[in-house]
Order: structure tokens, then sequence, then C-alpha cells
């Protein structure tokens, strides 16, 4: 057994198409609807979407199908597992009815009665399901190493978390250059372990404006306090403000820098070499730790607990 994934070190590795080979790759871990997917194939990434709702997987395969045909998208129905999947094993997943976005491997919240009592279990709300297992390890060994690593799973997002300094220690795989989790406070407890891979910069994203999607991502992505400007990532980090509605937590590899003003200059050619240089950097960094940090458990949180905001005197 060999630390880049035990049994999944025989996997055969699914081949992208030639054409599209060189192509940033995103993963988007909880399709839903597909319009995240929507925004990363348009920019010309090459896309692995996993989805445990049967009936999203196959709206999305409809949806997408010439983006499936021609090798540039692939939808994957599947629960994560956080250890190396059995062959042919399955795990319980609770669909909602109502609002699919809430279906999880997680009983409580899969099962929640309503948006005003969203912390009550009505199971009339829900159906069980028994889904096949993949585990993100296998993923990435499959389908090669995300540059932009979506993770909305509700409560589940270790899964994908986990592997990652296994990873990046084999040296035969780079760590994602940006990481984007769903909000919450709990979420929190994983700033140290981030920071201890690399990531030295974040922004807090509401993503109240965009409706149905999370929004633009990476460089482009707008925080609430400081707009296209990233934020340097400390083990204390608190927002600034509330999050209005519902927000996204985005990480980016590399230690903090001076942010041009405006995203013209981001995306010009010396700013990209620049934040090249300094993701290699990062990334030799990340490949020479130690896999044995550990990793908080965020299914163990109280899910009622209120978010914390920084006051001005912090």
């Amino acid at each position: 057994m060999n630390s880049t994934g035990g049994a999944h070190a025989s996997l055969p590795i699914k081949k992208w198409p030639d054409a599209l080979l060189g192509r940033p790759l995103a993963f988007d871990v909880g399709f839903l609807n597909g319009r995240d997917t929507l925004e990363y194939l348009r920019n010309g990434h090459r896309v692995v979407a996993v989805e445990a709702n049967p009936t999203l997987c196959e709206a999305g395969r409809r949806l997408f199908a010439g983006y499936i045909r021609s090798g540039q998208l692939r939808i994957i129905q599947a629960v994560l597992s956080d250890e190396d999947a059995p062959t042919g094993g399955t795990r319980p997943f609770y669909v909602h009815q109502v609002y699919p976005e809430w279906s999880s491997l997680v009983r409580s919240i899969g099962c929640r009665k309503s948006r005003q009592e969203m912390y009550r279990v009505d199971t009339t709300q829900c159906n069980r399901t028994d889904l096949p297992m993949i585990s993100c390890r296998a993923l990435i060994l499959q389908h090669g190493s995300p540059y932009m690593l979506k993770l909305d799973i509700e409560g589940h997002e270790g899964a994908c978390l986990r592997p990652l300094p296994q990873l990046a220690a084999s040296r035969k795989l780079a760590l994602p250059q940006f990481i984007s989790l769903e909000y919450a406070p709990s979420k929190l407890r994983l700033l140290p372990w981030l920071m201890a891979l690399g990531y030295g910069r974040m922004k807090f994203v509401d993503q109240r404006p965009f409706m149905d999607w999370s929004g633009p991502y990476g460089e482009a992505a707008r925080d609430v306090a400081h707009g296209i400007r990233w934020t340097k990532l400390t083990a204390s980090w608190l927002p600034s403000q509330p999050c209005p509605s519902w927000c996204d937590l985005l990480f980016s590899l590399g230690p903090p820098a001076k942010e041009p003003s405006d995203l013209a200059k981001i995306l010009s050619d010396e700013a990209i070499r620049e934040e090249a240089k300094l993701l290699d950097k990062a990334r030799r960094k990340a490949s020479t730790m130690s896999p044995t940090t550990e990793m908080p458990d965020l299914l163990t949180q109280d899910r009622a607990q209120p978010a914390r905001v920084r006051r001005p005197e912090d």
C-alpha cells in the first residue's frame, strides 16, 4: 500500500481527449443544478461534476449532453466516502423532496422540516436511497488534480479535503490552486489546517447577488469587504460582517501578496507569471510537509451555533 491511495493506486486513469489537455481542471462536488459547472465550461475548463441526487444527475446529463460528448465534462453519480470505497459498496443518502440542495448523507440535513424549522427532522420531507460510494482520492487519481475544487456537499466536505496532504506528499499530484467551501461557523476550524498545506489567502464571498450559482471564482471572486483583493489567511480569522444570506469561503495557495487594484491588472501576463511563481513555491512547500496533520471533524459541531463576527476592537 503506498501513499497515493492504497487500493486506489491501481485504478485506471481516465484520459482526457488530446485537444483538451492543458486546460485547467475543475471539480464541482455538489453539482446540483449545474450552474457552477456551466461557468467552468464556458471558461474552457475540463470539469468533473459529482452529484448524489439521481434526479439531478439525469437532468444534468440531458442539459450538458454536448459537453459530455466532446469529453469536456464528466458527471459522476455517487456519494463520497471518507475511506477507500469497497467495490460495490453503497451508502444511504437522504434526498429532500422540496429543497434538493439540502439532500445529504447526514439525515438531520437531508430531512430538514422547513426553512422556518431548520433543525427539526421530518422524515416525510425526504427519501432515503442507497447510492454507490467513491472516495475523493479515487476521483483525483483517476481524473487528475483540480485547479479549482468546489465543495458544496452539506457537511461532508472532509471527504475531499482529508486526502490532500497525502496526495501532495507523494510529489505526483499538485494541490488545488483554489478551494471553495460553503460558509458555516464550523468551517473556521479548518483554517490552521489549510494554512499548513500552503493556503495563505482567502475571500469571503456573498452568493446572494448570483442567486442560482456561486458567482465568479478565483481571482475574479469578490470579497464582501475587499472586492477582488485577497485577505491574508490567519488561524483566528473571523468575518468582518455577518453573511447576509449564504456565503462561500474561497482559499488560494500562495502567501498573501499585494493585489492589483483592478481585474485587468490581475489578468495581465505579468501578474499571471508572478502568480505562477508563488503557486509553484507553495506547492513545493506543501509537497514536503508531513501528511499526518489531523483535520477537524466538521460533523461533530453544533449546527445551531451562531456565526461569530469579528468586532472592530478585535
